[in-house]
């Protein structure tokens, strides 16, 4: 393998939970298949990343009728982040997981991928059980490959350092009893298990932390870092059946924010927000499109309410049992321009308000029957399917970066997250 590869779509779609929260770019998104259910390796379905990201349109952010029927913004002509890389330790049990063919489980099996990380430690590959396993795992910056087998161990551990933020490609594997451990295609590990025992390949490959059940000399949690190109014996392995905590590896340096890539996700806090007759909702977003719910509380009919951008047009709408009322800021320029805007929304004296970014460009709606002090559930870049029984407008989540939320005048600790699902990252911001 070489130091720049052909770029393989490692990614998939999937449910995630606590994940990471990161940044949004008007670069070219790193693209994230999601994935739905399990899949099988000889059956999964392939994407082509380019072909995909070209359905990203280019318009004028001056053109009012160009602008507002588009649904992504326009993209700059240099694009700063790792395309097919996966970001891992956003959680401490963020992993995927491959589950292999029959016809892949092989005595001997030789594996690869492409590494970046500053982390000292952590796991980056796991298969097996408490008594029998592979292990691919960092140990103060170095790189140690371990096999277990019936209490019979041996670990390869790198003589150099590997936490230096740059891109290493490790090849690893075992045939039978002997191990080996290749980084950079230099410096070879290699070693045998005591005795004549051997350690076969499972069918559940995790790449990050695993379940319980691995022993207890190995790191419990996830490395913190980025993996790209998976393969078992040359053969990619970019279609894996779970995903838990992992979100799109984003190039350059990163300011503080949520990232919610063009896959779709949202993050979850249960009964966080009080929603009362006075009540003020503040936060920044800087778009990829111009449709997609923004924030939602609430998850009964009757009682919740939503902000979310519509061609273009943000809105706040409150549903109360005496019926509806909502309110909308065209903004005079596209939103797609690259720049933070403020959205705020209050509910006072019946009235409920929405503004804009500063310039004071707001609209209010009467309200007829005002919220009754209820905790409710917040949710931030898109909702839940089970939620889809509420007449909502939108239901295409978030793409792009929101940060800064407060309800009340009080900081919304997103870092507590009660579940994160889908393409969200919790790392930052890239700063363009």
């Amino acid at each position: 393998l070489s130091e720049s590869p052909e770029v393989l779509d490692l990614a998939s779609k999937s449910t995630k939970r606590d994940v990471s929260l990161g940044g949004c770019s008007l670069n070219k998104p790193p693209f994230l298949m999601l994935l739905k259910g399990s899949t099988r390796f000889n059956k999964a379905k392939t994407f082509n990343i380019n072909q995909l990201l070209q359905d990203t349109p280019v318009a004028s952010p001056r053109s009012m009728e160009v602008w507002k029927d588009v649904k992504s913004c326009p993209l700059p002509l240099k694009a700063e982040t790792n395309q097919g890389a996966l970001q891992f330790g956003d959680s401490p049990s963020s992993h995927l997981l491959f589950k292999l063919p029959q016809e892949l489980l092989k005595p001997r099996s030789q594996f690869a991928v492409d590494m970046q990380t500053t982390s000292t430690k952590g796991l980056v590959f796991y298969t097996g059980t408490r008594n029998s396993f592979m292990a691919l795992y960092l140990s103060k910056g170095r790189l140690v490959f371990a096999l277990g087998a019936e209490g019979k161990k041996l670990r390869l551990k790198s003589k150099e350092k590997y936490n230096d933020g740059k891109w290493h490609t490790v090849a690893f594997g075992q045939n039978g009893g002997k191990g080996r451990l290749v980084v950079d295609g230099l410096r070879a590990q290699e070693g045998n298990l005591p005795g004549n025992f051997t350690v076969g390949t499972r069918e559940q490959i995790y790449l990050g932390s695993s379940p319980s059940g691995k022993p207890k000399s190995l790191p419990q949690n996830s490395f913190v870092g980025c993996l790209r190109n998976f393969q078992l014996d040359l053969k990619p392995l970019d279609s894996p059946s779970a995903s838990f905590g992992v979100s799109p590896c984003l190039g350059g340096s990163l300011e503080k924010g949520i990232y919610f890539s063009q896959g779709g996700g949202h993050i979850i806090l249960a009964n966080s927000v009080l929603l009362g007759p006075e009540f003020k909702l503040v936060f920044s977003i800087r778009p990829r499109s111009l449709t997609g719910i923004l924030i939602h509380i609430g998850s009964q009919p009757g009682q919740h309410l939503s902000v979310y951008m519509e061609a273009g047009k943000v809105t706040a709408s409150i549903d109360s049992e005496a019926g509806g009322t909502l309110t909308s800021v065209t903004p005079k320029q596209s939103l797609c321009d690259g720049q933070w805007h403020s959205v705020a929304v209050t509910i006072k004296q019946h009235i409920l308000h929405l503004e804009l970014d500063t310039d004071n460009s707001y609209t209010a709606g009467q309200l007829t029957l005002l919220p009754d002090n209820s905790q409710e559930t917040l949710h931030i870049g898109g909702v839940p399917a089970n939620l889809q029984t509420l007449k909502l407008p939108v239901w295409k989540s978030f793409f792009g970066c929101l940060k800064n939320i407060q309800v009340n005048h009080i900081p919304v600790p997103v870092s507590e997250a009660t579940e994160v699902q889908g393409s969200v990252s919790l790392n930052g911001c890239p700063d363009h």
